[in-house]
């Protein structure tokens, strides 16, 4: 599929969401089967229905204010040593490609992100879904 695809659901979905609220989905965890083991991944469907991004801790945050709408990408530091001992994560024009948002930050800027801008808008309703 298409960035256009993942576009087109987060347009039907953000029309759904109340005026001045925060959707945050997470993408899941990898989950430890021995100590330089992980069990096979499986992303959040309803993240992945959005992004298109089946990765690892990865966070989509979705932000409607009036006719305003910011969409946030979070992902993990691309790290080439890392990338050999566990594999290859997404650098932030890949994940742009993959999803069509444009606002991509890295991971540990998420709660600053977050909180500012719960402080910055009174937010009607807030969705957070986490697996």
């Amino acid at each position: 599929m298409n960035r256009d695809f993942y576009i087109k659901n987060r347009q039907n979905y953000i029309k759904l969401l109340k005026n001045n609220s925060i959707t945050v989905l997470f993408s899941g965890a990898s989950v430890y089967k021995t100590c330089d083991q992980d069990f096979p991944f499986e992303v959040n469907k309803n993240f992945y229905y959005l992004t298109g991004i089946n990765q690892d801790q990865v966070t989509l945050m979705l932000v409607k204010s009036g006719d305003v709408i910011n969409e946030y990408l979070f992902i993990e530091k691309y790290d080439e040593l890392m990338s050999k001992w566990v594999g290859d994560k997404l650098t932030k024009a890949e994940a742009n490609a993959i999803s069509g948002i444009e606002d991509i930050f890295y991971l540990e800027d998420f709660k600053k992100e977050l909180f500012n801008t719960l402080n910055n808008n009174r937010r009607k309703s807030l969705n957070i879904e986490n697996v």
